[in-house]
């Protein structure tokens, strides 16, 4: 039997403090061929990595005062594109990514979780298909504009008799 070929890359999209943390360690990993550092992009390059990306991965972290990832509206905008997402499962990401079923919620700094459900996620093409199917039918049935408006047209006419 053939092992087969992961292929994909890591690509870090954005800025922030640890950027040149972050690039030293690809570099010295001797894995910058497989990490792609884009720095701040504009939305028509962002839509062409959704629609090319195999999955997203947002690793919530808290801030010095304890917050987290509210919403998590990358999570909704990968979604929307079909896309499985990995996650941890904190904030208002847990509103989002029901784990195993459009994607992967994995506990806060949990480094080696998260490198298992990216690894998971990378070597089951099948499995990636199946959690982005589900993925997009979470946005369209939970998080369409249509819907939430419906919902708080139905929510005034409710309190208000």
């Amino acid at each position: 039997m053939y092992e087969t070929l992961i292929t994909h890359r890591l690509v870090i999209i954005g800025d922030g403090p640890e950027r040149e943390n972050l690039e030293s360690l690809a570099a010295n990993l001797k894995k910058k061929h497989r990490v792609v550092f884009t720095g701040t992009i504009t939305d028509d390059k962002l839509k062409e990595y959704y629609r090319s990306c195999s999955f997203l991965v947002l690793p919530a972290v808290y801030d010095k005062k304890g917050d987290t990832e509210g919403l998590g509206v990358v999570l909704l905008e990968a979604m929307s594109y079909g896309k499985p997402v990995i996650a941890s499962g904190v904030g208002g990401i847990t509103d989002i990514v029901v784990n195993g079923k459009n994607g992967f919620l994995v506990p806060h700094a949990d480094s080696i979780a998260l490198a298992q459900a990216m690894e998971r996620m990378a070597k089951n093409k099948r499995l990636r298909k199946n959690l982005g199917h589900t993925a997009r039918n979470t946005v369209d049935e939970k998080f369409n504009w249509n819907r939430i408006v419906e919902e708080l047209i139905a929510l005034y006419h409710d309190r208000n008799g």
